[in-house]
């Protein structure tokens, strides 16, 4: 969600992000977007400390070898813009029930 917020792109860039082309070095990732148009999108400092602990600390192990896409299911699949979608759904139900 902190990669969504921060840096304002589509869920679909988020799920299709693969790991060559995140730099964190640089603090920058490239991202294909509509109409096949690639793009380099920077990243604020805390979003930067997010992917790198999560690559690092709790990416599960991908399935096969062919898969690239930084976000992965438990099973080790990439993850689908429609789970990613329901997960920020919850977590939205979730916080408007603590306010109420």
């Amino acid at each position: 969600m902190l990669l969504l917020l921060d840096t304002g792109i589509r869920l679909s860039e988020l799920v299709s992000l693969k790991v060559p082309d995140v730099d964190l070095q640089r603090g920058h990732f490239k991202v294909l977007g509509k109409g096949w148009k690639e793009r380099i999108v920077p990243l604020g400092a805390l979003a930067q400390r997010a992917p790198w602990r999560y690559v690092h600390q709790y990416r599960p192990e991908a399935m096969h070898a062919g898969i690239e896409e930084v976000f992965l299911t438990r099973a080790g699949t990439a993850m689908k813009a429609g789970w990613v979608f329901r997960m920020i759904a919850g977590r939205g139900a979730e916080a408007e029930a603590q306010t109420a």
